[in-house]
C-alpha cells in the first residue's frame, strides 16, 4: 500500500483540482462519479462535515458508483475507512 493512498487531504485538494482545471471530467458521467466518491471517501477517512452530502452527490451523478456508498458507511461510522482500505488491497484494488 502507498503512503499517497492515504493521504486523504492531499486526495480531496488534488481530486478539487482535477476537477476545476479538467473539465472533460464533468462530461463523463462515470468519471465525474468516480471522482466524486473517492472524495468523499476521502473526506469520510477525515472525519469531516459534508462526507455525507458528496457522497449523495456522487450517488445522484452515477446510482451504479460504489465508492459513494463505501463513503457514506465510512461517515456514518458503520465501518472504518483503514478496515475498507485493507479489504481493497487484500483483493488488490483501491478506493
Amino acid at each position: 500500500m502507498s503512503q499517497f493512498s492515504q493521504d486523504w487531504d492531499l486526495i480531496v485538494r488534488a481530486i478539487d483540482y482535477g476537477l476545476d482545471k479538467h473539465q472533460v471530467f464533468r462530461e463523463d458521467p462515470a468519471a465525474h462519479a468516480r471522482l466524486l466518491g473517492r472524495r468523499a471517501f476521502a473526506l469520510a477517512a477525515l472525519h469531516r462535515r459534508g462526507a455525507l452530502r458528496s457522497a449523495g452527490h456522487a450517488m445522484r451523478t452515477r446510482p451504479a458508483e460504489p465508492r459513494s456508498y463505501l463513503a457514506a458507511a465510512v461517515a456514518l461510522r458503520l465501518v472504518s475507512a483503514e478496515r475498507l482500505m485493507h479489504l481493497a488491497h487484500r483483493r488488490g484494488h483501491g478506493i
